[in-house]
């Protein structure tokens, strides 16, 4: 390998031509652009690298940073001046040695020198404003007492909203405002919202850390009377309790009353500064909203209403003093994920009338988010919404798949003045379908009984605002369906954490986080999505080393719901999954010793060398399949047992990457000696059957590298015949399925899992969506009584990229990477994008008859070791023999097809395809 690298220094010729200089584009501090409200003292820079030509790539930077857009332009870096840096590092650069100011912007710039170093033109410019830094100074936690309650004679779950009054007699240069509010606020400035995020801030432990959101007000301020208004919301910080008029909820528990804090810093041209901030100056009064639940719904009177109350000129005189409230206990923290947003609205797609005056709206899509209602009618009458993902079979809604108990409503009361819009503002659920009743869309209707009539019902998605990464398509309609289901439920699920589903759990269950971790990271740039998890997981961790099930742990399940190694695994294995992604180690950095402890923790429940508990393979797919749940198939001790040894092996990786290079030898130990101690449990060497011979007790071990080479060909057959002998059915569950395509994918047999894919029968991914889903169901038979908003079983997007696509990571962050696309049988093109850290990576193929070509990109810096099932005779690039092509070098080793070494670049290679593919 030195040689061909060697020779490869030597004898590349450089790029084309003089193609201009490798430019950094795409500027992001900690993964974010422009973002507001960083509390890092030493941020991360990075950026992306554009060039024409191949070869490319970066060799030294210069980072700027600067105090004000000005001093920036003119190239005076009054802040921080990296100066010239010889490396070809672009991501996660950190500002250090400086002493950062709260809520203050930094401008920054960079330029790169490439291979000939040449430098390029600086970057556009980026920013970057601090949060508060922990100097919150005189502002307070603020709240709705007991008194206040009474004296307002509000009702038993009613809402509160908050206003403040200030004058501003100067001119405003710039603003910006700091707030959290828990569970959830919305706040206002002179009458309008200061944002179009939701249901913020983001949710947490609040015993350990609250987050909070800082906001550009600058345009929102005038010289003069403002007011500051503030409408909270319970969220997963206060659940009501079970009284709380039949309405479903997952747990009943509460963190205390609902509270706020404000810091807003006005800037004026002289240089002065004014603050307001949240304290005892602030009145409160009941809201319109007078129930929310998380899970339960919500209902709002509009006759409540209090016409301009977050305006100049309101008459606040009945509304009472605001009181101090503790802090809620957890450490204050600028959000480092991004806030939820409307991503869509979907309107009416058809209206069913199942029984005399009820209606049922179908908005044709399943999703996480809430209804939105217009409609006109007399006062005091009230629309009740019950919204569903399927109907019962006299065609009404039917909330089996989103609850255990109860219902999920939502009712609005009208005012009776004219058309009325309203929808949810505190909590959000999953559905396709709502039942309308005590309103009509029939005029006629309408005016003989005195009834609210519908004027529009539509829905709207709700998720977090992450940008897609990655996209996949294929020649085939119904792979490309469903990726769209999968990546449908992932949306719906992607919120503050991963949850589960949107309706009847909303609870961050952590096995996905690692088994989903490559799906969801081709797809989405959720870097700080799983780097906050995992601060979560950390907070969760208890005294004895325990990581549950869940994270934010917001209730404390019992058995193997709350402590199962397969979930719990997550706290090692997520940040690993990111780090291979991004090349960030600050998550492992900063738990690396309660991640030692989880491990320690999970040594203590050993018997006889093996863990033997938990739920296993979840969800596995055995008679009786209208009772899906633990492992059925597998014992419980092969998947607790392989996800410990792929812990400790984790963690030995981890070690020297943070600076205990010392510890790894141990982990290392440990996990072959686990591993010894679970072949001798499990294995039969002279069947290679392993446990009772499960698609997951075959495939898992084999996917992880644990079998010895002289079995692997034995357990893998085994593994074949099983599930050619089901038809090319899946059995695996929750957490085997990844493993299984895993397994097929390294084993060469990418036909299996297509014929798999798309087999019309159930249970397949094809028979869901045939089915008519427009997202991934909880389970294989996608019983009805179960969630019909699950990515649970989506480890497919996986395969996808990587199988079809034949994208590999070979190191950290796509610095290199395989290209080694499976050309399956039934498949004329596939193509694959994915934007890395560096910039654009392509895999796209495209077979006619026994030809095939193959494009490929990657961006500048980045080498790809690539494969290709084309015969080395017949191959040229470019229309060109490889031998004459820039940047194109013959490797050895290719068992079946061409394997050539690429350096960046745009190529497209052509050829016979090797038989049998």
């Amino acid at each position: 390998m030195m040689l061909f690298l060697l020779a490869l220094i030597l004898n590349f010729p450089g790029p084309s031509v003089p193609d201009g200089a490798v430019r950094p584009v795409n500027l992001r501090t900690e993964y974010r652009v422009d973002p507001l409200g960083v509390d890092e003292q030493q941020p991360r820079l990075s950026w992306m690298l554009e060039a024409e030509g191949r070869g490319r790539k970066q060799t030294a930077y210069r980072v700027m940073v600067a105090s004000s857009a000005g001093a920036l332009d003119m190239d005076r870096g009054d802040v921080w001046d990296s100066g010239k840096v010889s490396s070809d590092e672009n991501h996660l650069v950190p500002v250090a040695g400086v002493e950062l100011e709260p809520g203050r912007t930094y401008y920054w710039k960079v330029r790169v020198w490439d291979e000939t170093d040449s430098p390029s033109g600086w970057s556009a410019r980026a920013a970057w404003t601090t949060g508060r830094l922990g100097q919150w100074d005189a502002a307070s936690w603020m709240g709705l007492d007991s008194t206040a309650f009474r004296q307002l004679g509000m009702k038993p779950d009613q809402l509160p909203l908050f206003r403040r009054r200030f004058d501003l007699g100067k001119p405003v240069r710039r603003a910006l405002v700091h707030v959290s509010g828990v569970g959830f606020y919305e706040l206002y400035l002179n009458g309008s919202r200061v944002s179009d995020d939701v249901l913020q801030p983001g949710w947490t432990d609040y015993a350990e850390s609250v987050l909070y959101n800082t906001y550009d007000v600058t345009e929102a301020l005038r010289q003069g009377e403002n007011v500051l208004g503030v409408g909270l919301g319970y969220g997963m910080y206060h659940v009501p309790g079970s009284g709380a008029n039949g309405r479903f909820a997952k747990f009943f528990d509460s963190f205390g009353a609902p509270r706020f804090v404000v810091y807003l810093s006005v800037e004026h041209p002289d240089g002065t500064e004014t603050i307001v901030t949240s304290d005892d100056r602030w009145r409160v009064s009941g809201g319109p909203t007078v129930f929310s639940s998380m899970w339960g719904g919500e209902d709002y009177d509009a006759r409540l209403e209090q016409a301009a109350w977050a305006e100049p000129g309101f008459d606040d005189g009945r509304w009472q003093r605001a009181a101090r409230m503790a802090p809620p206990g957890g450490t204050l923290r600028a959000q480092p994920i991004p806030p939820l947003k409307v991503q869509e609205t979907y309107p009416t797609v058809n209206i069913t009338e199942p029984r005399p005056g009820v209606y049922v709206y179908d908005f044709g899509q399943n999703l996480s988010g809430w209804p939105v209602l217009r409609v006109r009618g007399p006062a005091g009458a009230t629309v009740r919404l019950l919204p569903s993902e399927v109907l019962g079979p006299d065609g009404s809604a039917d909330q089996t798949s989103m609850k255990h108990w109860g219902v999920i409503s939502f009712a609005y009361t009208l005012r009776g003045d004219g058309a009325e819009t309203w929808h949810p503002s505190f909590t959000y659920t999953g559905f396709r379908y709502v039942q309308v009743e005590g309103a009509t869309p029939d005029p006629a209707e309408a005016a003989e009984r005195n009834l609210p009539l519908i004027l529009d019902l539509s829905s709207r998605f709700i998720h977090a605002d992450i940008e897609r990464t990655g996209r996949f398509a294929t020649s085939n309609d119904t792979l490309n369906g469903i990726h769209e289901i999968i990546i449908d439920a992932v949306r719906s699920n992607m919120m503050s954490v991963m949850t589960d589903c949107p309706h009847r759990e909303k609870l961050g269950w952590l096995e996905q986080a690692y088994l989903h971790g490559p799906g969801i990271l081709y797809n989405f740039g959720a870097a700080t999505l799983y780097a906050k998890w995992t601060d979560d997981m950390a907070e969760a961790q208890t005294p004895e080393g325990l990581i549950p099930d869940i994270a934010p742990e917001y209730t404390v399940f019992q058995a193997g719901f709350r402590d199962s190694p397969e979930w719990g695994g997550a706290f090692i294995l997520a940040p690993w999954v990111l780090y291979r992604f991004t090349g960030d180690l600050r998550p492992m950095e900063r738990h690396y010793d309660r991640m030692k402890r989880y491990a320690a923790y999970l040594r203590s429940r050993m018997e006889d060398g093996l863990l033997q508990y938990g739920l296993g393979d979840w969800y596995d797919l055995a008679p009786p399949y209208d009772r899906p749940g633990p492992s059925k198939l597998t014992n419980l001790g092969v998947t607790a047992t392989a996800v410990f040894i792929d812990v400790l092996r984790t963690l030995a990786k981890t070690a020297p990457l943070i600076g205990r290079a010392g510890e790894a030898a141990a982990f290392e130990e440990e996990a072959e000696h686990v591993r010894q101690t679970f072949l001798e449990a499990y294995l039969d060497p002279s069947t290679g059957r392993i446990d009772r011979g499960s698609q997951t007790a075959q495939a898992m071990p084999l996917a992880m590298g644990l079998v010895p080479p002289e079995a692997r060909e034995q357990v893998f057959e085994r593994l074949v015949t099983d599930i050619e002998g089901r038809g090319y059915h899946p059995t695996a569950g929750d957490i085997g399925h990844r493993y299984v395509l895993r397994a097929l994918l390294e084993g060469g047999r990418s036909d299996l899992v297509y014929r798999m894919a798309l087999n019309p029968e159930p249970p397949s991914y094809a028979a869901q969506l045939l089915a008519g889903t427009t997202t991934l169901t909880e389970d294989w038979a996608a019983l009805p009584t179960s969630s019909q908003n699950h990515f649970m079983l989506g480890h497919i997007e996986e395969w996808f990229y990587e199988g079809l696509g034949g994208l590999r990571i070979e190191q950290p962050g796509f610095r290199r990477l395989r290209i080694e696309p499976q050309v399956v049988e039934g498949l004329e093109w596939v193509e694959v994008t994915y934007r890395s850290i560096h910039g654009e990576i392509r895999s796209a193929w495209k077979r006619e008859g026994d030809q095939l070509t193959v494009d490929i990109t990657t961006p500048p810096g980045v080498l790809a070791d690539v494969v290709l099932p084309i015969q080395p005779g017949s191959i040229k690039e470019s229309g060109m023999d490889i031998t004459e092509a820039r940047g194109v070098f013959a490797q050895p080793g290719a068992q079946r097809g061409t394997a050539l070494h690429l350096v960046s670049g745009t190529y497209r290679f052509t050829g016979a395809l090797v038989a049998g593919r």
